[in-house]
């Protein structure tokens, strides 16, 4: 470190001279040292950077850890590759400890012609579910989550096919019912068990063959009474 005269300040070379060698004077064996403004500085900044590591370590105390990494989460669409008008759509967005609640997600069904977008809240079980008010037809769906301050943002994407839903057959009016029409009770019907006249036969084999889902050549309850509906209420899209 260097000393310097205390008469005249001047800065003393050698630590060996007892005087000075510009005024004479006798030099203390410590003689003052000249003030040093970088030092000062150095100072200065290790109290800066000390005050605003606590008041980072206060924020962290206070709030959290604002830079912990997010969890992932995933999308899933449960709902199959085709769906009625009257059907619910539904996804399931995912985190490490299963479904996340509470959470907004945004889905959009679009095409070559129409793009509607659509928004549902998680659920406890985190699924948001939506009727999709759409045109029958093909789309591309599209379901994101845009993240937030606990998740990352998810997207999940799949080709749909809306189609109509057919109508409840059952609720409507008709002469027979299944159980009038069932005589041996063995739960099927056929056609030489139904006395038709109304309807031209091809027409009418047209409809029997419409209504039985699994074709093989009886109905059951439910195809008996989508038959009946297509005689008396659905003659129109048979051209009658």
């Amino acid at each position: 470190m260097a000393r310097y005269c205390d008469q005249c300040g001047a800065e003393i070379t050698d630590d060996d001279e007892i005087f000075c060698s510009k005024c004479g004077s006798k030099l203390s064996e410590m003689a003052p040292v000249k003030n040093d403004s970088s030092h000062n500085k150095i100072i200065i900044i290790l109290l800066v950077v000390i005050i605003a590591l606590l008041v980072l370590f206060i924020t962290f105390m206070s709030f959290g850890n604002p830079i912990a990494p997010k969890e992932t989460p995933t999308l899933d669409i449960l709902t199959g590759s085709s769906m009625t008008n009257a059907e619910n759509f539904e996804v399931k967005l995912n985190g490490e400890n299963g479904g996340i609640s509470g959470k907004n997600i945004t889905i959009t069904f679009s095409n070559g012609k129409n793009s509607y977008d659509f928004s549902s809240k998680t659920d406890k079980k985190g699924i948001a579910k939506i009727t999709p008010a759409v045109e029958l037809g093909d789309y591309e769906v599209e379901c994101e989550f845009e993240g937030d301050d606990e998740y990352s943002s998810a997207s999940e994407n799949k080709s749909i096919t809306v189609k109509q839903a057919e109508p409840d057959y059952e609720s409507y009016s008709y002469t027979h019912s299944f159980e009038d029409t069932d005589k041996n009770g063995d739960g099927y019907v056929t056609l030489s068990d139904m006395h038709i006249v109304h309807t031209p036969k091809n027409i009418r084999d047209q409809m029997y063959a419409d209504s039985d889902d699994n074709g093989d050549g009886k109905l059951n309850s439910h195809e008996y009474y989508k038959f009946m509906y297509k005689l008396n209420y659905d003659q129109a899209s048979y051209g009658l």
